[in-house]
């Protein structure tokens, strides 16, 4: 059982899971896919919530903002995933690292998520910080530039694709499962 902070209300923890899987599965809605995934969808929001603030921090539990496609969520960096996992699978450019020391001219945005990929750090409520910045250089970067059949598509391929194994590998210390579509 979870108490208020002022100890007048007993919330039930099976209460809480269950108010953020039925607010997965309005939001799977909203966007036309299937309820099937809402229980995980539910599990790393709440998750991904949880780490976002430092141990000591205090914080509202507010539903509406765990469960969102927008802004510093597990839905974000999900939904960030599948768009970009697509493309790298639809592009038929080859990842290679060696091309991001060439002498390619980034623009500003690519420069940008360049950077954002290098400054990891490794505390928790840092890592969901951290990617958050990436989702949101990333989904900068995709607006400002043309990546599939574009001039330097497989230096912007080769970009997407690192900035993907970051977001894989730091979903993987914090315990978010991805998926290709969502």
């Amino acid at each position: 059982a979870i108490k208020t902070r002022d100890a007048s209300t007993i919330i039930a923890l099976e209460d809480v899971i269950q108010s953020v899987i039925d607010e997965s599965k309005i939001a799977c809605e909203e966007k036309g896919r299937t309820t099937d995934i809402a229980y995980l969808m539910a599990i790393n929001s709440m998750r991904y919530f949880e780490l976002a603030h430092a141990y000591k921090q205090s914080y509202n539990f507010d539903l509406k903002r765990i469960v969102t496609f927008n802004g510093d969520s597990a839905l974000y960096t999900m939904y960030t995933y599948a768009r970009f996992k697509k493309i790298t699978t639809t592009s038929e450019a080859k990842v290679d690292d060696d091309i991001l020391t060439s002498e390619y001219k980034f623009n500003e945005y690519e420069t940008k998520l360049l950077e954002t990929l290098s400054t990891i750090d490794m505390l928790n409520n840092k890592l969901t910080r951290f990617m958050f910045d990436l989702c949101n250089q990333l989904n900068s970067f995709y607006a400002s530039t043309r990546v599939l059949g574009s001039d330097g598509e497989s230096v912007k391929v080769t970009l997407i694709s690192k900035a993907l194994g970051l977001i894989e590998e730091v979903c993987s210390i914090i315990g978010i499962k991805l998926f290709y579509e969502i």
